[in-house]
């Protein structure tokens, strides 16, 4: 079983085609080819303190640098993956319909084209950019309708999510959302990357995708008119387009040609007396106003040179005004028919703002919250989160207190609710995940930060995860298990400050409280030992029911951080083997421990592997894999992990078969048949921290924000 270095930190310099921390900027630069470039910086190591709520507090901010070895890489992200639908209660629909599963002639559920599933609602790293809700009678019966990178479609509520990919081909950025009710019916309206146009009607997204000049531009922002069934949207180059709903097809007529070449990234407007008006606005601070005859004009030529990305325009009090915001913390105001400049308390690139009556919200660039109330601008919710928020839509429902939401990057819902923010959950678990083992197709065992075990049940589709109670606090490193030829998987889970938690029927009960604090990092269950691994070469085994200090080989005792343990057999037969730091490798057998492989690497090894003891593999850092024939460790590095310039941080056999599976930092998946390496596509190019084989055809991968990937 595999683990991680803790103390090691991780800085991945991650490069995807798509929308920049500042989504419009890119386009307004580069319209071909935009990107991210998402940090993860080490973090100290956090001491251990006794207080419960305190260590919990640690442990959050620890839990990241805790999983994961050290790695400075970048790569290429791949989002090609199958249409499906994936629903936080589990329930899968593979076709990305409606939510019903799809059904055989013979009654049983159709699981779909075989291949690599995200099993987390939200795919880690799908960076939200766009919002539109329906309001409901309360916050949790409020219909929001999301979109993100790689196509990602959110629809639902707080109290479950459905999560799709676009309907259209390839996964092209959703960058805008707005919509409308059809006698109480939701008709939501999506824009995005390529001329990205998508309908949801009847309860499905349709691609509605015109062809609009060379189709490779960007539609960045929609606003529905008052009109029900009418639209504008822009984008790239200056296009405005109004776009009319004629039962399931949408028509698009380009207006405000010739105005202005510059990039167009919000459109926003009201009701008039004859005719909406509304305003746009973009790259150069360029601000367009379409008047009651629908002609568009320039507003505002000069008087600011930064991007503006949103706009805004009044109701109510505020009737008659207009906002705009932009980079720099800009936010601009006309009123009068002057326009003018406010000064909010930020710097930070702002990227969308909604009102109602005379109340005004503003987000952007580090988890940016601004409300604006008789004539101020206040900081709202300072430090909930870091993350670049994209898009805003609220509602009034008369309460005094309006429900705002803002979403963002790695899935991030935040909603206001009596004038406090609060993160809603989008997915099983946000918590890091180190290590996952499978005990058969439909069981699987993961954990993580803070304690967290998570259970799945069910085979294929219908498999579900949900959380565990058990009784500890802290960082849970590895886990493992036996499978016993009748009854209940045997299932082990270490962690930091001695956790050894074992699952006891239906609850896991701490083990091993004799043995000391040092932090705990692999684990092996035999049909009747355990071992256990961890810092400074402790080794640990529970025999005929009692724990016991194992020593070392003769000689100088070993005080290398161990990180990994596997074993085969039982009683005088038993073997077992453990490796960690400096390629340390050491063997156990009846007669005690000996030291092997000495000299072949001195690079850490976090993976032993195998079905029989002749045969065995060891993975670990900058592409290391030992094998282990005819009672010699030899070197045999596996192309993939050298090519990309990936370490292998866990590994995994298929019992009773000669597969191998062995994951990595870069979203390096890797299989061995065999004979030679292979490297598959993966979905991400996120770092995984632990995989599971619960057969040659069920993979399980697991990662840091609740990344969970499953192949079946």
């Amino acid at each position: 079983m595999s683990t991680k270095d803790p103390t090691l930190g991780l800085h991945l310099g991650e490069k995807v085609r798509n929308v920049s921390l500042d989504r419009r900027r890119s386009v307004a630069n580069d319209p071909n080819m935009l990107t991210d470039n998402i940090s993860y910086l080490p973090k100290a190591r956090i001491p251990s303190v006794k207080n419960a709520s305190q260590r919990r507090r640690n442990l959050r901010t620890a839990s990241y640098r805790a999983l994961l070895l050290a790695a400075v890489f970048g790569a290429s992200a791949c989002w090609e993956v199958p249409v499906n639908e994936l629903v936080i209660d589990g329930s899968v629909s593979p076709d990305g319909g409606s939510g019903d599963m799809s059904t055989g002639g013979d009654g049983s559920v159709d699981p779909g084209p075989v291949g690599w599933r995200w099993e987390s609602p939200i795919p880690q790293g799908n960076n939200l950019r766009a919002l539109w809700g329906a309001a409901g009678k309360s916050s949790d019966q409020d219909d929001l309708f999301m979109g993100g990178e790689a196509g990602t479609l959110v629809t639902g509520r707080s109290t479950g999510w459905k999560v799709q990919r676009s309907p259209s081909s390839g996964s092209r950025t959703i960058l805008g959302m707005s919509g409308y009710l059809d006698n109480g019916v939701p008709q939501a309206f999506g824009v995005g990357m390529y001329d990205l146009s998508l309908l949801y009607s009847n309860s499905q997204w349709s691609d509605q995708t015109p062809y609009i000049g060379t189709g490779d531009g960007q539609l960045t922002g929609v606003w529905a008119s008052p009109t029900p069934g009418e639209f504008f949207t822009v984008g790239t180059t200056g296009r405005v387009y109004k776009v009319t709903k004629n039962g399931t097809k949408l028509s698009f007529s380009p207006e405000a040609m010739g105005v202005t070449t510059d990039s167009l990234f919000a459109v926003s407007g009201v009701a008039g007396p004859s005719a909406p008006d509304v305003y746009a606005v973009g790259a150069n601070g360029r601000i367009l106003h379409r008047g009651l005859d629908g002609k568009w004009l320039i507003e505002a030529n000069g008087m600011a040179a930064q991007q503006l990305n949103a706009v805004w325009v009044g109701t109510g009090p505020l009737a008659g005004d207009v906002f705009a915001a932009g980079d720099g913390g800009l936010i601009m105001r006309k009123t009068g028919g002057s326009w003018s400049f406010e000064r909010p308390p930020t710097t930070a690139n702002l990227t969308a703002l909604w009102g109602v009556g005379d109340e005004l919200f503003a987000v952007g660039a580090k988890g940016t919250l601004m409300r604006r109330k008789a004539g101020a601008w206040q900081v709202e919710a300072n430090g909930l989160t870091t993350e670049l928020l994209s898009a805003l839509w609220g509602t009034d429902r008369g309460t005094g207190s309006v429900t705002v939401y803002a979403v963002g990057n790695l899935g991030t819902i935040l909603r206001r609710e009596r004038d406090t923010w609060t993160q809603v959950s989008s997915r099983v678990t946000s918590a890091s995940l180190a290590s996952v083992w499978a005990a058969s197709p439909a069981e699987a065992y993961a954990v993580g930060s803070d304690g967290l075990i998570i259970k799945r049940a069910g085979a294929g589709a219908l498999g579900s995860w949900k959380i565990v109670p058990n009784q500890s606090l802290v960082t849970l490193n590895a886990v493992s298990g036996y499978i016993p030829s009748a009854g209940d998987a045997d299932v082990w889970a270490v962690g930091a400050e001695g956790t050894i938690l074992h699952q006891a029927g239906s609850v896991w009960v701490v083990e091993g409280g004799v043995l000391g604090v040092a932090e705990l990092t692999g684990v092996w269950v035999g049909s009747d030992a355990v071992f256990v691994v961890g810092r400074g070469g402790r080794i640990y085994s529970k025999l005929q029911g009692n724990w016991n200090i194992e020593q070392g080989p003769m000689g100088p005792p070993i005080t290398d951080d161990l990180f990994a343990a596997w074993g085969m057999g039982s009683g005088d037969a038993r073997v077992v083997y453990v490796a960690g730091s400096k390629g340390v490798i050491l063997r156990r057998d009846k007669n005690g421990w000996t030291q092997e492989g000495s000299g072949l690497t001195s690079e850490t090894i976090v993976s032993i592997v195998g079905s029989t003891e002749e045969g065995l593999s060891a993975v670990g850092n900058k592409g290391t894999i030992l094998r282990r024939a005819a009672g010699k460790w030899t070197s045999a590095m596996a192309r993939p992990l050298v090519q990309s310039g990936a370490s292998g941080v866990a590994a995994c056999s298929v019992p009773k078969s000669t597969d191998l599976w062995v994951v990595g930092t870069q979203g390096v998946i890797m299989r061995n048949s065999g004979s030679d390496w292979s490297a598959e596509t993966s979905l991400t190019n996120q770092p995984f921290t632990g995989v599971g084989c619960g057969s040659t055809t069920d993979i399980f991968v697991v990662g840091p924000s609740g990344l969970i990937l499953h192949k079946y």
